[in-house]
């Protein structure tokens, strides 16, 4: 659970399970997040990924998206209490 207290752009993901079947597969850098999306960085541009329907692999953990629907900045304080 670490990888939701750490900063993830810039990481490398791939997305390896969706509900919509045409965004699974995708791979690159994250280099945008906001509350309910992510944009990926990949090499036929950049895409807005929807963090809900789908579930990830960022640096080889795989990652439900339903766990960082937030702010990037008020992550860690809804995440850290969960945790311990």
């Amino acid at each position: 659970m670490q990888i939701l207290l750490d900063e993830i752009i810039g990481k490398k993901i791939k997305i390896a399970n969706a509900s919509c079947k045409g965004l699974a597969g995708i791979e690159g850098t994250i280099i945008d997040e906001t509350q309910n999306t992510l944009v990926i960085k990949t090499k036929k541009g950049n895409k807005h990924v929807p963090k809900a329907p789908c579930t990830f692999e960022i640096e080889g953990v795989k990652v439900k998206g339903k766990l960082f629907l937030t702010r990037p900045q008020e992550r860690i304080k809804k995440i850290l209490p969960k945790i311990r």
